[in-house]
């Protein structure tokens, strides 16, 4: 099937303020007929770098606005491709302004940039532009009135009179500096209230001459990273030409089910697959191996260097075996740390003994060449093992460090290989086109065709949506996932709710709320975040210099239905025991040098967010609130077994373990006191086996008590890292390793309980997998996991799971953990837990596994 040609892309208007179309008008061009980027006189780059398609990434942000939001406009018929986007946010006061990015560095020089823009009646917009951050990193903007209705069109010359600065910058000159940094979409509010706009396709028109090195035509694919149930699966594929002649292009659109999330990299369909990947590689310095396997494990975040020594090398070498000989045609490397690298030889071997050198492959530049870079290579070698020299380019010439690359590209051509789309699923729609894309301009093109009366739609699940172009001598292809949008059900947030995040931005609330956990575990009601001075507390934000509002935040949390869990600790300067040789970022981890100072922190705060009401006397903020009904449960510090010593380097708590369980008591029966109708947990330990918690029975106070009596729920902590959660017998955060699997330790765990503390819950308040990093796997990986670890925790005698954590993509410990990477946008994860979710919403206890031929297959029965 083939879809209908789009119109010409040629045109545009005349500068700064132009024709104003209807919003039921026909979709003619990109931009108007005659302005200045449609005249295009000077044959510069025509350049499409905001298509504001479903699906794109937009930063927001602005002054004296909240409750950002980027969303498909429902009634503007856009002017370019499938969609239009709304920008809306709430003004604070009347001249608020909304500042969102479209686009970030514009190589060349840029000579105009131009936007269409759609006002409507409840607009509340007194003036709107563009604002350009130039090289210099000043912000400089065009504005112009908000006194149309529907669609117009604007646009400058970025030389224009009308450019100003967007706020006083006195250091800077007041004109643009090319090239630019970014390019954002800025509006003022007219009034207080509700501000929007609707906008579309934003063009630059840029003199790229002498840059070179670009293909002569650029696919991109702009589609929806969620689509609701019934909605049809838009995707928009964007063409940019390079060249100064048209070229011809055919399309085809792919989509199909994927239930197991294709992961696999795409073949470069001229020089093939990636084979570095799992090759052996090892790293040598003075004649010894230091270090294997960076360069070709997969891993972008990990790479190799020498121990840092005053003037010390002058050269270094990796070695990488490849499976068999291969003829490279093509070799990339991907940057560690650029700025401790110098020039490069390669040399390959077909027997591992003898090397020779590589034409044009000597002295190759390193230094801060960041990002991929394709190795130069004159014509293509064969080699069985190649070598790289790593060198200062002089003998003499003596440095501290070397650093090397994070990962090698290799490619031997397509000979071999089938390049074609993925096939992974059934298939949801095919659709193919022939376009042809103006010279040095783009095109954008709708797939499938959106005028089928049976468009493709994804009621659940997931769907792999690829694009392959092709074009005289080339091809290129490009693949993404649409996830169905998870059903909302408000019954699913409730305080019995078995499902729980560990969280830290509340912004995020209405989120959790509609992925349908009933809890949060809130990881910063720090004792220094609310008491500066002794005896004295604040918590409405006062506090500097973190200035965490955590009345705000339970306030938020509890609007969206939320229960809170509150772990309290570290202890602030004033109260802390750490001895004068501590380092200052460990002060706090130190127990506080009175008990009874941890009693009054936690008596402060159920105090304020518990169900009792309290005298005056008893409070010690300045407003005196108390008895607000936001928070119910409560935590005795995080991990005080992850590093129990005064010396330690890292972790929340610096003491003896001992040290731990006097403090715990003041804290728990100081909330009991401010809130009696509160619950009180354990810390959550670092581990999770019986012997951990065994210690909440074996410490003994001088009454005869021990930790046990004054909980009430036992909580712990477990992480399989790298290993699946079935196999798992190391829990890499604790550092315990156990003779049992992670069920057997849940069900001892279980057992322990029933004997010592019967009836009491058993909270799993962390677990999760990290998504990239030394402790981490993949995306991919940790959607699958991730269900399969609560789930065992809920088969074996767990009562309440909280994953760690709901945001975070840094590929460190822990840091890439989240369901949400760093932007907030969804990880497969977020998806599979939130299916788990609605899938176990009113299952209750716990599981017995049945039996099945392969040990490898689980099956489990509530």
């Amino acid at each position: 099937m083939t879809m209908k040609r789009r119109a010409s892309l040629s045109g545009i208007a005349a500068i700064l303020l132009l024709t104003v179309g209807s919003l039921a008008k026909a979709q003619e061009s990109a931009v108007p007929d005659g302005s200045l980027i449609g005249k295009n006189e000077h044959d510069l780059q025509r350049m499409l770098i905001g298509a504001m398609e479903p699906g794109d990434t937009i930063g927001t942000g602005g002054w004296r606005m909240k409750d950002y939001l980027v969303k498909t406009a429902e009634d503007a018929p856009p002017k370019i491709g499938r969609g239009a986007l709304d920008f809306v946010a709430e003004a604070e006061i009347a001249g608020a302004k909304g500042d969102f990015t479209v686009h970030g560095q514009l190589p060349g020089e840029t000579s105009a940039l131009g936007l269409w823009v759609c006002l409507r009646e409840d607009a509340n917009v007194d003036k709107l532009g563009i604002q350009v951050y130039d090289s210099q990193g000043e912000a400089l903007m065009v504005l112009v009135p908000a006194d149309f209705a529907g669609w117009k069109w604007i646009e400058f010359a970025t030389t224009g009179d009308r450019v100003r600065q967007s706020y006083p910058q006195p250091d800077k000159n007041g004109s643009i500096d090319q090239p630019l940094r970014s390019q954002n979409v800025v509006w003022f509010a007219k009034a207080p209230g509700a501000t929007r706009l609707t906008v579309d396709g934003m063009v630059a028109l840029v003199d790229r001459s002498g840059l070179g090195g670009e293909e002569n035509l650029a696919v991109d694919m702009h589609a929806p990273t969620i689509v609701g149930p019934g909605r049809p699966l838009d995707i928009s594929i964007q063409l940019a030409n390079y060249s100064g002649k048209p070229i011809a292009v055919d399309l085809t659109c792919l989509l199909q089910e994927d239930p197991a999330l294709y992961s696999k990299p795409l073949p470069d369909p001229v020089y093939g697959s990636n084979h570095a990947a799992g090759l052996r590689s090892r790293t040598v310095a003075d004649g010894e191996t230091i270090e294997e396997g960076s360069l070709t494990d997969g891993q972008p975040w990990t790479d190799a260097g020498t121990d840092y020594k005053t003037d010390h090398f002058s050269e270094a070498l990796q070695y990488v075996a490849l499976d068999k000989v291969r003829r490279i045609t093509k070799m990339t490397w991907l940057s560690g740390d650029a700025n401790h690298t110098w020039l490069v030889d390669v040399e390959v071997s077909r027997d591992g003994q003898t090397f020779a050198p590589v034409e044009g492959l000597q002295r190759v530049d390193h230094y801060q060449k960041w990002g991929w870079r394709e190795y130069p290579l004159a014509s293509p070698f064969e080699a069985k093992v190649i070598r790289f020299r790593y060198h200062t380019g002089d003998p003499q010439k003596k440095v501290p460090a070397i650093r090397f690359p994070c990962e090698l590209g290799l490619y031997d051509g397509v000979d071999d290989e089938r390049i074609a789309l993925p096939r992974v699923g059934p298939v949801l729609a095919e659709d193919s086109v022939h376009v042809s894309v103006p010279a040095r301009s783009f095109r954008l093109v709708s797939l499938p065709d959106p005028t089928t009366t049976n468009p493709a739609t994804l009621d659940s699940g997931v769907c792999l949506a690829g694009i392959e172009a092709v074009w005289p001598g080339r091809r290129t292809m490009v693949c993404r996932h649409i996830f169905a949008a998870l059903k909302d059900d408000p019954s699913l947030v409730s305080a019995d709710s078995r499902f729980g995040l560990n969280t830290a931005h509340s912004p995020l609330a209405p989120k959790l709320r509609h992925l349908g956990i009933g809890w949060v575990r809130f990881e910063n009601m720090k004792w220094p975040f609310v008491s500066s001075e002794p005896h004295q507390y604040a918590f409405d934000g006062a506090v500097k210099p973190w200035q965490v509002s955590t009345d705000a935040i339970f306030e938020g949390y509890r609007r969206n239905g939320l229960n809170v869990l509150s772990y309290m600790f570290l202890t602030p300067q004033w109260a802390s025991s750490a001895p004068p040789e501590a380092k200052p970022d460990r002060i706090i981890t130190f127990p506080p040098k009175d008990p009874a100072l941890f009693g009054e922190f936690c008596f402060q705060v159920a105090a304020r967010y518990g169900n009792t009401r309290h005298s005056a006397e008893a409070l010690l903020t300045a407003d005196k609130k108390s008895g607000l009904g936001l928070v119910h449960c409560y935590e005795m510090w995080n991990e005080p077994n992850l590093n129990p010593q005064p010396t330690a380097a890292w972790g929340g708590w610096s003491a003896p373990l001992d040290e731990y369980y006097k403090m715990m008591r003041y804290g728990a029966e100081a909330v009991k006191k401010a809130d009696p109708t509160a619950t009180v947990t354990s810390a959550g330990y670092a581990g999770m086996q019986a012997e951990i918690v065994n210690r909440l029975r074996t410490y003994q106070y001088p009454d005869g008590k021990c930790p046990l009596d004054f909980v009430e729920v036992i909580n712990v902590h477990y992480y399989s890292g790298q290993v699946p959660p079935e196999t798992a017998r190391e829990d890499g955060n604790a550092k315990v390793t156990s003779g049992t699997t992670f069920a057997q330790d849940l069900m001892e765990l279980t057992a322990w309980r029933d004997q010592y503390a019967p009836g009491m819950p058993i909270w799993m308040t962390e677990t999760g997998y990290d998504s990239a990093g030394p402790f981490g796997t993949t995306e991919t990986i940790q959607a699958a996991r991730l269900p399969r670890v609560v789930m065992l925790c809920l088969a074996f005698g767990v009562d309440k799971v909280f994953v760690y954590r709901e945001s975070g993509s840094t590929p460190s410990m822990h840091a890439c953990s989240g369901l949400l990477r760093d932007d907030f946008t969804e990880k497969p994860s977020w998806f599979t837990f939130g299916t788990l979710v609605r899938q176990f919403s009113r299952v209750t206890g716990g599981a017995v596994r049945l039996p099945h031929p392969d040990e490898n297959v689980w099956l489990l029965k509530w």
